[in-house]
């Protein structure tokens, strides 16, 4: 199971890249741009706490905060409407500071 995210991790970053570099020309394009960019941090999001989870689990966890230090970079290539990314910046936070507590 390990190994499927590990896979996961890189595919799931480049699509993210790759949905900040849509060409958009109009609203429409703009709009499903963003509902595009939703479902991609969605998905970052899961692959990258499966795999805090096994990193725990296994005791092999990184540095405290690497997960979400990691998932904010993903995050900032992506094109999110401001309060969706208002609401990830505080999910991020909050994962930031347990990690800390944690470690």
């Amino acid at each position: 199971l390990r190994y499927e995210f590990e896979r996961l991790k890189p595919l799931v970053t480049n699509l993210c890249r790759s949905i900040g570099n849509l060409p958009v020309n109009t609203s429409k394009q703009r709009l499903a741009q963003s509902e595009i960019a939703k479902q991609a941090a969605h998905y970052m999001r899961a692959v990258y706490s499966f795999e805090a989870l096994a990193d725990n689990s296994s005791g092999t966890g990184g540095g405290g905060g690497t997960t979400a230090r990691q998932l904010a970079e993903s995050l900032s290539a992506l094109a999110l409407p401001e309060d969706y990314a208002l609401q990830e910046l505080r999910n991020l936070t909050r994962s930031y500071l347990s990690e800390i507590m944690e470690s």
